[in-house]
Formats: structure tokens, C-alpha cells, sequence
């Protein structure tokens, strides 16, 4: 693989939830857990942001991005079989196809 390759299609990106919000939701840090290590995207920090907001205030209803529903919350479960093509990943991005060495 190119020099890159994965750091270009895999950002680094942390979540750092205060004490008092891991106490008042214990099931969001376990999903959170499980969750880094199955595939995320964009749609799904979106979809998150979206979800802490409108819990906050249940008259809150925030649009999705450009229509897309692809998004989970990371706050809820993420599925272990999740492809590229679930998530509305091009193939460009992928990083879940084995490559071989010629």
C-alpha cells in the first residue's frame, strides 16, 4: 500500500465524554466501545451530533445531511457486518477490501 494510503481513508477522531454524561448514559460508553472498532463515517459523527441535540430537547428535529439516512449515532450499536456499500462509501474510500501484493 501507498504511503498514506490508510491515514487518507482512516482519520484519527477521538470522543471525550464528561464524567457526568457517562454516568447518566452507561449504555452509550459501551456502545462506544464497541463501536471503534466497526466502520464509521462522516454520516455517523452527523447522525450523532443529531442525536445529542434532539435528546436534549425533544422539539429539536435536525434534518439529515442532503437527505442521507445512511448515519448511525456511534451511541448506539453499529453492526459488525457493516460494508462499504451500507455506509455509502465509494469504492475509492474503502478500506475494507484486501489488497495483494504483485
Amino acid at each position: 500500500l501507498a504511503s498514506g494510503f490508510l491515514e487518507e481513508r482512516l482519520p484519527m477522531f477521538f470522543i471525550s465524554l464528561p464524567p457526568w454524561y457517562q454516568n447518566e448514559h452507561p449504555d452509550f460508553v459501551k456502545n462506544l466501545k464497541i463501536n471503534q472498532h466497526r466502520l464509521t463515517t462522516p454520516y455517523d459523527i452527523y447522525a450523532t451530533l443529531k442525536h445529542i441535540l434532539e435528546e436534549a430537547d425533544s422539539e429539536i428535529q435536525v434534518p439529515y445531511v442532503n437527505g442521507s439516512t445512511s448515519g448511525y449515532s456511534i451511541f448506539r450499536e453499529i453492526p459488525e457486518e457493516r460494508t462499504c456499500e451500507d455506509a455509502s462509501i465509494p469504492e475509492h474510500w474503502c478500506t475494507c477490501i484486501s489488497y495483494e501484493t504483485v
